[in-house]
C-alpha cells in the first residue's frame, strides 16, 4: 500500500506540473493571438473620435467643431461650446499623458503637422507588429477612409449625440440641481474635418501604464484563454479522481489530514480557497497576457522579468489546481464511504444528533439540583405508553402486571442507592460540624452530587476562615509586641538619660553628649508616633489628598539628591533611566514625596555597600511605571507580602533604627492615590515596582 501511495503522489504531482506548465507555455501563444485580434473597447473608440476632433483644431485654424442652425440661441451656443471644450480638453489630456500612445496629424493641403511621441516609430516598422494601429483620412469633402483597428467607416459615426451622451447627461444633472436647464442638442451637429490624415499607434513594447493601453487591455481580449484552461484542467482532475481508487488516495498525508476536520468547516475552507485560487489565476493570467506584470517588474528594475512572470503564473496555477484536487477528493470521500456515515461521523449536524440521543438516554436519571417536573413527566409518559402497548396484546394484563412488578423492584433498587448515598453525605456533614476538616467525601453520590459539591465548598470556606482568623490573631499579637518593644526602647533610653543628666557632677562635655543622645531618642520616638498616626489615618480612611500636576522625574531627582549623603555613606552608585525628563502626574506632592523618602531610606539601610541602585521610570501612556532595584546586604528570608506588613524590618534582629512602617506607609500612600505597589525578590535582588495611573484613566 505504501508503494501505491508513493506512486499516486508522484503521478498526481506530475499531473499538476504538466497542467500548470502547459498553461505557461500556451499562454505565450495566446498572448500573440490577442495582439493579432485586438478588440477596441466601445468607450475607447468613442473617446478616440473625440480626440481626433481635438487635434484637428490645432493643425487647421479654419476648422469649426460645431455647427448650429438658426433655432439655437447665442446663449445655448455658448453653453454647448463650453461643454464641448471641457470634454475635449479632458480627453486630450488623458491621451497626451499616455507615453505609449503615439499619434501624428497632418493637414494635407498646408502640410501642417502635429505629433506626440512619434520618435518611437520608424519607417521600416511593420504595422502588423504594433499593439494598436489605425490610419484615418478625411478627404476634401469630409468623407472617411479608415485603415486599421478602429471601426470608423462613414461620417455618421461622428454623430454628436452618440459621442457625448454620457457627458451630456452629467451636465444636465448638474444644471438641474442648480435650478437651471441645460440646452438640448437639437440643431447642433459636428463639422467633419477635411484634408486631414491621422495616424494613431501603440507600439509593441510598452513602457508605462497609460490610459489607452489600459483600455486596450480589457478582460475580453486577454482572459478567455485562462477561463477555458481552468475549465479544461478541472475536467482532467475530475476524471483522474473518478478513476483512481480512493483507498490509495486517502493514504496520502495531505489528503488524509483534511478529513480530520468537521465537514462544515472543511467544506467552507475549501470553497474559500478554491474561489481565491481561481480568482488569482484569472487575474495573474490577465496581467501577464497584457504585459502589465512584466512592465511593473521593469519599472521597479527587478531583474529577469522574463523568468519571474512564467514562474509566478506556474506557481499560482499549481496551487489552485491542488486546491481543486482537494475539493474533488473531499466530494468523492463523502460518497465513497457512504453519505449517511459521513453526516453522522464527520459533521456538526451528526454530532448534534448524537448529543440529542444521549440526552434522551438520561431521562431516567434525576438531578435534585434541577427542577424534576419535566423529566418526571417524560418518564411517566414513557411508562404509560409502554403499559398501553402491553395491554393491547394477548395476555396483555399479565405482561402489564409483570412489567409493573419489575418496575417496582427497579425503583426500589434506585431508592436504596439514594438512601445509601444520603447516609454517606450525612456522615460527612456530621464530621464537618465537629470541625473535622480532614474528612474526604469522594466518589459518586448519585442525585446528591450537587449537594456534595456544596459541602466541599463549605469545607474549604471553613478552612480558609479558620486560617485567616489564626493569621489575624498572630498579626495582632505580633503588632502589640512590636509596638510595645519599639515604644519601650526609646522611652527607656530617654528615662535613663534624664536620670544621668540630674547628676550635677558630670562634665559639660558629657552633659552635651547625653543631651545629643536624648534628642536622638526623642526624634526616634516622634518618628514612630508619627508613622503610627499615618498608618492609623490610612486604615481609617481619614486621609485628605491635595493633588496637583507634578513632574514625577523632578520629584525623584530631588529625593535622590536629598538622600545623597546617606547613599554615599555606603558608597552606593545611583544609575537612573527616564523615558522623558518631564512626566506629569496628578498626585499629592507630600504623600508622593513620603513614598520615595521611605524607599530611599530603606535602600540606605539595607543595600549592599559598594553596589549600584537602579531607578527606571517608563511612560506607558495610560500609566507611569517606576522601578527601584538594589542588592541586599543581608539575606532576605522573608516574602514580598511579609515585608510590607506593619513593624516588619529587613533586619529581623531589629538592630537598625526605624519603625518598620516605611514600606507599609509607602504602599498605603501609593494605593490611596489609585496606584499599584509591588515588591519582587529574586535571590539578593530587591525590587520595588510602582505604577501611577494618569488622571483620565483614574476618572474612568
Amino acid at each position: 500500500m505504501r508503494k501505491k501511495k508513493n506512486i499516486f503522489m508522484i503521478v498526481f504531482t506530475l499531473l499538476l506540473l504538466v497542467m500548470s506548465s502547459s498553461f505557461v507555455f500556451l499562454s505565450g501563444k495566446a498572448h500573440t493571438s490577442v495582439k493579432e485580434n485586438i478588440q477596441v473597447h466601445p468607450v475607447l473608440e468613442r473617446e478616440m473620435k473625440l480626440f481626433v476632433l481635438s487635434i484637428v483644431q490645432e493643425v487647421d485654424d479654419s476648422y469649426q467643431l460645431l455647427s448650429f442652425d438658426e433655432s439655437v440661441s447665442d446663449e445655448d451656443k455658448k453653453q454647448i461650446g463650453e461643454m464641448m471644450d471641457q470634454i475635449i480638453n479632458d480627453i486630450r489630456y488623458k491621451f497626451d499623458d499616455d507615453a505609449d500612445f503615439v499619434y501624428q496629424v497632418t493637414q494635407t493641403m498646408t502640410k501642417t503637422q502635429l505629433s506626440n511621441h512619434y520618435e518611437r516609430i520608424h519607417e521600416n516598422d511593420d504595422i502588423n507588429d504594433y499593439y494598436f494601429y489605425d490610419l484615418l483620412r478625411f478627404d476634401g469633402d469630409g468623407k472617411i477612409i479608415n485603415e486599421g483597428d478602429l471601426h470608423i467607416e462613414e461620417a455618421s459615426d461622428f454623430n454628436l449625440f452618440d459621442l457625448i451622451i454620457p457627458y451630456y447627461d452629467d451636465y444636465q444633472n448638474t444644471a438641474y440641481f442648480m435650478g437651471n436647464e441645460f440646452p438640448s442638442l437639437e440643431g447642433v451637429s459636428i463639422n467633419m474635418p477635411k484634408n486631414i490624415e491621422i495616424t494613431m499607434i501603440v507600439p509593441s513594447s510598452l513602457t508605462s501604464f497609460g490610459y489607452v493601453t489600459y483600455m486596450l487591455d480589457n478582460w475580453e481580449n486577454n482572459n478567455g484563454f485562462a477561463v477555458i484552461s481552468l475549465l479544461l484542467f478541472s475536467a482532467v482532475l475530475i476524471l483522474f479522481f473518478l478513476i483512481y481508487p480512493i483507498s490509495i488516495v486517502e493514504q496520502a498525508p495531505v489528503f488524509r489530514s483534511i478529513i480530520k476536520q468537521k465537514g462544515e468547516i472543511m467544506f467552507s475552507i475549501l470553497c474559500i480557497l478554491i474561489s481565491i485560487g481561481c480568482t488569482a489565476c484569472l487575474f495573474i493570467s490577465y496581467y501577464s497576457l497584457n504585459d502589465s506584470f512584466g512592465r511593473l517588474l521593469n519599472i521597479y528594475q527587478i531583474a529577469y522579468p522574463q523568468y519571474i512572470v512564467p514562474f509566478v503564473n506556474g506557481l499560482i496555477w499549481f496551487i489552485t489546481l491542488f486546491m481543486i484536487s482537494l475539493g474533488l477528493y473531499y466530494i468523492k470521500y463523502m460518497f465513497a464511504h457512504g453519505f449517511g456515515r459521513y453526516v453522522r461521523e464527520d459533521t456538526f449536524i451528526g454530532a448534534f444528533c448524537k448529543w440529542i440521543k444521549r440526552k434522551m438516554n438520561q431521562l431516567a436519571e434525576v438531578d435534585l439540583s434541577q427542577p424534576v417536573n419535566r423529566p418526571l413527566m417524560q418518564f411517566m409518559l414513557i411508562q404509560l405508553v409502554i403499559i398501553l402497548l402491553l395491554v393491547w396484546g394477548p395476555f396483555g394484563y399479565v405482561f402489564a402486571i409483570l412489567y409493573v412488578l419489575g418496575l417496582f423492584f427497579w425503583l426500589l433498587n434506585k431508592v436504596k442507592k439514594i438512601q445509601k448515598d444520603y447516609q454517606k453525605l450525612l456522615k460527612a456533614a456530621e464530621e464537618l460540624s465537629k470541625g473535622n476538616f480532614d474528612q474526604e467525601m469522594s466518589g459518586d453520590v448519585g442525585v446528591f452530587n450537587a449537594l456534595n459539591e456544596e459541602f466541599a465548598h463549605i469545607k474549604s470556606g471553613f478552612e480558609k476562615a479558620v486560617e485567616d482568623e489564626i493569621k489575624s490573631s498572630n498579626m495582632k499579637t505580633e503588632l502589640i509586641s512590636n509596638v510595645s518593644h519599639d515604644l519601650k526602647t526609646p522611652l527607656t533610653c530617654i528615662k535613663n538619660y534624664i536620670v544621668l543628666l540630674q547628676d550635677e557632677s558630670i562634665s559639660d562635655e558629657t552633659r552635651q553628649e547625653y543631651l545629643k543622645n536624648l534628642a536622638y531618642y526623642s526624634s526616634r520616638l516622634t518618628t514612630l508616633i508619627e508613622d503610627l498616626f499615618e498608618v492609623s489615618k490610612v486604615n481609617s480612611g481619614n486621609v485628605q489628598l491635595d493633588c496637583v500636576d507634578l513632574n514625577i522625574v523632578a520629584l525623584i531627582e530631588q529625593i535622590c539628591a536629598e538622600s545623597e549623603e546617606m547613599l554615599q555613606s555606603k558608597n552606593l552608585k545611583v544609575i537612573s533611566h527616564y523615558d522623558k525628563n518631564e512626566i506629569m502626574l496628578y498626585l499629592d506632592g507630600g504623600k508622593t514625596c513620603r513614598i520615595f523618602e521611605n524607599l530611599f531610606t530603606n535602600i540606605g539601610k539595607y543595600a549592599m555597600p559598594e553596589s549600584r541602585v537602579y531607578i527606571d521610570v517608563r511612560d506607558e501612556n495610560d500609566a507611569v511605571r517606576i522601578e527601584l532595584k538594589n542588592m541586599s546586604e543581608a539575606e532576605m528570608n522573608f516574602t514580598p507580602e511579609e515585608i510590607v506588613e506593619r513593624f516588619v524590618r529587613g533586619d529581623k534582629s531589629r538592630h537598625e533604627s526605624g519603625s518598620g512602617l516605611g514600606l507599609a506607609i509607602a504602599q498605603s500612600f501609593t494605593e490611596i492615590q489609585n496606584g499599584e505597589f509591588k515588591i519582587e525578590i529574586d535571590g539578593d535582588l530587591f525590587k520595588v515596582i510602582i505604577r501611577f495611573f494618569r488622571k483620565e484613566n483614574i476618572d474612568e
